[in-house]
C-alpha cells in the first residue's frame, strides 16, 4: 500500500533508533483555562455553512507511527456550551470526524480508533442519527465501511467519504446508507474503476456535487478524475486540466470561503515529494492551484484551514526544515503566508510534529495534531495540542493539562455550533463527549 512521505520516513527513524537509550523529556505544564476570552472573535464567513470538512484516504494519511494514546477523562462542559445526554456505549472507542444538519436531523460520522490509522473491523456501520437532540441510533449501511472521514447533506441527499476501501457511500435521508459507484457511466466494466473516493465538493449555490477520485497509474503516481452532477442522478466527467492539479496528491480539508471554496493538501504528491498547497474554486468544479513552490511551501504538508474574523488560517507539518507543526495565514483565501515555527523541541534526526484538526474555541484558535519521536522507542508519537490568538504566534499545550473540553466544531449553521470532544483523528483518547451551543 503507498504512503505519504512522512510514514515511509518516519518508519525509518523508528529502525534506525531501536537501540537508542535516550531518556524521554517530560514538560510539566500548568492547568489551562479553555474558556478564558481573547481579543480574537469566532469565526465567521458563509452562514450556509453546515459541516466542517476534512478527509483522510488510505493513500493520503500522514499516520503517527508507534503511536501512543493519553486516555483523558470525561471533562466538563465549556462555559456556553450543553453536553448532550448521549449513552456512550452508542459511540464506543471512536473518534468523531464530521457531520451535517439537515431538515432538524443531525448526522455524524467518525472511525474506530482501531481504523482511524489502521484497517480493521469497525463495531457497527459509523453514521450517527438523530432528529434534534436526543434520540440518537446508528444508521444503517454497507458492511466493510469502518471509517468515514467526511459527510455532505445536498440537495440530492447525503453523501459521505469512506476510507479504506475509498468508497462514496449515499443516503436519501442519513437514516439508510449504500455504495455509490458511477464507474459505469464512464465506460467502466466494473465498479470502482474510477479510483478511490477523496471528497464529497459541494458547490456554495448548492446546485452541483462534484466527486474527487484518485486512480493508480504508473509507478507511484496517480492519476485524479472528477465527476460531477447537477440533478444527483446524471454524472459527467470534470476538466481535465482541473483534475490534474490533484494527480498524485493530497487532498486534505475544504471549506467555504475566498473565491467560493478552499482546499488544502499536498501536491505535486509522489511518495517522496511533499509541498504544501492550497486550491480554490468557484464551484467544486473548476480548481486553481493558489500558492507557489518555494520554500515557504516545499517539503510541508497542509492538513486543515479554518475561517476566522480577519481571513484564514491553515495548518500542517514541515519535514525537512525546523520539523515543527507549521501554519499559514491568508485575508482572502488566495494569497498565504507562513507564520515563524513555534517555540518547541524537536530531535531533528529522529523526530517531527504535525497539526492536523483546526477549531476556534473560547476566543482563541486550537489545534490538534501529533509529535513524533523515534527516540522515544515503543511509544512513538504522542498527542499534541497548539493554542494561538492569532494564527501567527503559537504555544503548546499539554494534553492533561486541559481542564474543561474544548470543543472541536463539526457543525456551524447559524443557529448552533456543535463540537466533540477528544478531537477528531486525535491521539488523545477518552469518552465521546457531544456539546451544542447557540450562534
Amino acid at each position: 500500500m503507498r504512503r505519504f512521505l512522512v510514514v515511509a520516513a518516519a518508519m525509518a527513524l523508528v529502525v534506525a533508533s531501536c537501540t537508542s537509550s535516550d531518556p524521554v523529556a517530560t514538560t510539566v505544564t500548568a492547568p489551562v483555562d479553555t474558556t478564558s476570552s481573547t481579543s480574537v472573535p469566532l469565526p465567521v464567513g458563509d452562514t450556509t455553512t453546515t459541516t466542517v470538512s476534512r478527509f483522510v484516504t488510505s493513500t493520503t494519511l500522514v499516520t503517527p507511527p508507534l503511536s501512543t494514546g493519553v486516555l483523558i477523562a470525561p471533562l466538563d462542559a465549556p462555559d456556553g456550551w450543553t453536553m448532550l445526554d448521549i449513552d456512550p456505549e452508542l459511540f464506543g472507542d471512536v473518534t468523531l470526524t464530521g457531520g451535517v444538519i439537515s431538515d432538524d436531523r443531525i448526522v455524524l460520522v467518525g472511525c474506530n480508533r482501531g481504523s482511524a490509522y489502521a484497517p480493521r473491523d469497525t463495531l457497527g456501520f459509523p453514521v450517527w442519527v438523530s432528529d434534534g437532540e436526543a434520540d440518537w441510533r446508528l444508521a444503517d449501511g454497507p458492511d466493510g465501511v469502518g471509517c468515514v472521514t467526511q459527510v455532505e447533506a445536498t440537495p440530492f441527499g447525503y453523501f459521505a467519504v469512506s476510507r479504506f476501501g475509498g468508497g462514496v457511500i449515499y443516503s436519501a435521508d442519513g437514516l439508510v446508507w449504500d455504495r455509490l459507484d458511477v464507474s459505469k457511466q464512464f465506460g467502466f466494466e466494473y465498479p470502482g474503476q474510477l479510483g478511490s473516493a477523496f471528497a464529497v465538493l459541494v458547490s456554495p449555490q448548492r446546485d452541483r456535487v462534484t466527486l474527487l477520485f484518485s486512480r493508480a497509474a504508473e509507478g507511484e503516481s496517480r492519476v485524479a478524475t472528477l465527476v460531477t452532477t447537477t440533478d444527483g442522478e446524471t454524472w459527467t466527467e470534470g476538466p481535465a486540466n482541473s483534475a490534474a492539479l490533484f494527480d498524485s496528491s493530497d487532498f486534505a480539508a475544504v471549506i467555504e470561503g475566498g473565491p467560493g471554496l478552499i482546499a488544502v493538501g499536498t501536491s505535486p504528491g509522489g511518495e517522496f515529494v511533499p509541498t504544501a498547497a492550497v486550491f480554490t474554486s468557484p464551484d467544486g468544479l473548476h480548481w486553481t492551484r493558489a500558492t507557489p513552490r518555494d520554500s515557504d511551501f516545499n517539503d510541508k504538508t497542509l492538513r486543515d484551514v479554518i475561517a476566522v474574523d480577519d481571513g484564514f488560517v491553515a495548518v500542517g507539518g514541515d519535514f525537512e526544515d525546523v520539523r515543527l507543526m507549521t501554519a499559514w495565514t491568508s485575508r482572502d483565501g488566495v494569497h498565504w503566508r507562513r507564520s515563524p515555527s513555534p517555540r518547541d523541541e524537536v530531535t531533528p534526526e529522529h523526530g517531527f510534529m504535525v497539526a492536523e484538526v483546526l477549531t476556534m474555541f473560547g476566543g482563541s484558535i486550537w489545534v490538534t495534531g501529533f509529535d513524533f519521536d523515534a527516540a522515544r522507542g515503543d511509544i512513538g508519537s504522542l498527542p499534541a495540542l497548539w493554542r494561538s490568538d492569532d494564527g501567527i504566534e503559537w504555544v503548546r499545550v499539554g494534553p492533561e493539562t486541559v481542564t474543561t473540553a474544548i470543543s472541536f466544531v463539526v457543525i456551524d449553521t447559524p443557529e448552533l455550533r456543535i463540537g466533540v470532544w477528544p478531537p477528531p483523528f486525535s491521539l488523545i483518547e477518552g469518552p465521546v463527549q457531544i456539546f451544542l451551543a447557540d450562534n
